[in-house]
């Protein structure tokens, strides 16, 4: 509630990773008001759920110190189940592991809004991969 509220409030000082806890909670919104049943935009939505809106602090923190454990984790939760969802059990494998690797570089080493950025993309562009070949 306190990030809805500082969206409104004051839009320009929410952090990357606050706009993208907003974008996890509007998206299955907008979605289901839309009446969309495209696997491919339920799976994008569930990830930016999952990799935002959903995670723990703990999670977060361990994501950012390369903890290899929370890293399988966080992996499995949020590559895997967007995965499952456009490609079945193949999709949450392929998902599952193309995140962990991506989320294993760290934001590839970049910092900030472009870190993230390029981060997102890779995740979305290993979906809709994922959905074009299963």
């Amino acid at each position: 509630m306190i990030v809805i509220r500082s969206m409104v409030t004051h839009p320009n000082q929410l952090k990357w990773w606050q706009w993208g806890q907003i974008l996890g909670v509007m998206l299955p919104i907008l979605l289901l008001s839309a009446r969309v049943q495209h696997p491919l935009f339920w799976a994008i939505a569930f990830h930016f759920f999952m990799d935002f809106t959903a995670q723990s602090d703990e999670t977060a923190a361990g994501k950012g110190q390369n903890d290899t454990r929370v890293l399988l984790y966080h992996a499995f939760i949020s590559g895997g189940y967007a995965g499952l969802i456009i490609g079945g059990l193949p999709g949450l494998v392929i998902s599952a592991v193309a995140h962990f690797l991506i989320d294993s570089t760290n934001k590839f080493g970049f910092t900030g809004l472009a870190g993230a950025i390029l981060d997102q993309a890779a995740h979305i562009a290993t979906l809709i991969i994922i959905w074009w070949l299963l």
